[in-house]
């Protein structure tokens, strides 16, 4: 059974590492990144920052398919306990024009989440809404 949840921002602010020019040619990245993650209500978790490595591929077109990992440490809201979540998510970006080496994007991935609290584990489906900003830190 398919069980969404709603990840919001979670390409937010993202910092890219690759090897192309501002006009961003066809071809394999390297995306790590950070953001923030926001909790659906049903898991009773906070909002937190998390940290991301990508691995995708951009067309001939603004359009773009990555693998992400990511990792959010966060916190049970009824109880206040470390809660560690794992997302391994392929996406879609389409990236928004711009002439500069900062690339603003908008993201939509499908994969799973694995949630650790203190032993006790679960997994399920997610779907991921994102929105941010690369920087290309190299040129071609």
């Amino acid at each position: 059974m398919f069980n969404s949840r709603l990840a919001i921002l979670v390409a937010a602010a993202t910092l890219t590492c690759s090897a192309f020019a501002a006009d961003e040619p066809p071809g394999f990245t390297i995306n790590p990144g950070i953001g923030m993650t926001e909790f659906d209500s049903s898991t009773q978790l906070d909002e937190d920052s998390h940290w991301s490595l990508g691995f995708g591929y951009r067309f001939d077109n603004p359009w773009a398919l990555e693998l992400n990992y990511a990792s959010v440490d966060t916190n049970s809201k009824p109880t206040g306990l470390g809660v560690d979540v794992d997302y391994l998510t392929l996406g879609g970006l389409y990236h928004l024009p711009s002439q500069s080496s900062w690339k603003p994007f908008l993201s939509l991935g499908l994969g799973e989440r694995g949630i650790d609290a203190s032993g006790a584990s679960s997994e399920d489906s997610v779907v991921e809404l994102g929105a941010g900003l690369k920087y290309l830190l190299s040129a071609k």
